[in-house]
């Protein structure tokens, strides 16, 4: 995985509700979850999203629900790019998911180079009360929001999984603007990249 500019960041899958859809065990190694939390199966990647996700509104949809256009490159791009201000305005555009087409996910747009760098503008209408990451990657992944690491997350999935997101990172949300910027790097076997973010603030107590 490349080195992220601005730390380091092993993200933590949000724990699972009680009753979820059993699914195949990811090959590769993820991170590990809080001590004492179990690692939460993964989603097959023909499965609906909401089947053992938070329930929120969604600020940045993901493929599954809405292709929406991502800029994008293959091209290592100059270490700002994941910058509010950087200028991307020579980069593809492309719609979400990124992938090797035939995998199962619901590609958009075609990716099978090693590396790929998404990015993406947003505006939102008042700051989340508990923003979460929602993520289908194979295999390494980094997310930033406005230019600070919010999550990265090793290995491969077979489904989405919501992701806690770093305080400083889910910090720099407001009003407005807002740019997401995702990095996914890929060294063999099947690949994709899909990234949303929601606002999932727990349920008031009856």
């Amino acid at each position: 995985m490349m080195p992220a500019p601005g730390g380091s960041s092993k993200c933590a899958a949000r724990p699972a509700p009680a009753a979820i859809l059993p699914a195949p065990r990811p090959r590769g190694k993820r991170f590990a979850t809080p001590r004492g939390t179990p690692a939460r199966p993964r989603l097959d990647a023909r499965a609906a999203v909401g089947q053992g996700l938070a329930e929120g509104t969604s600020l940045v949809p993901c493929a599954a629900t809405e292709q929406t256009a991502w800029r994008y490159t293959t091209d290592p791009p100059a270490d700002a790019w994941a910058a509010p201000g950087f200028d991307d305005s020579g980069w593809k555009e492309g719609k979400a998911g990124f992938g090797a087409l035939g995998w199962g996910a619901k590609i958009g747009t075609p990716w099978t180079t090693g590396d790929i760098w998404l990015r993406r503008r947003f505006t939102l209408a008042e700051r989340p009360a508990a923003p979460l990451l929602r993520i289908f990657h194979d295999e390494d992944v980094e997310v930033y929001l406005n230019g600070v690491l919010a999550c990265r997350d090793g290995g491969f999935q077979t489904g989405y999984d919501d992701f806690e997101i770093e305080a400083r990172a889910a910090a720099t949300l407001k009003t407005g603007e807002n740019t997401i910027a995702v990095h996914c790097r890929q060294t063999s076997g099947g690949q994709f990249i899909d990234v949303g973010l929601i606002d999932a603030p727990p349920a008031p107590d009856k």
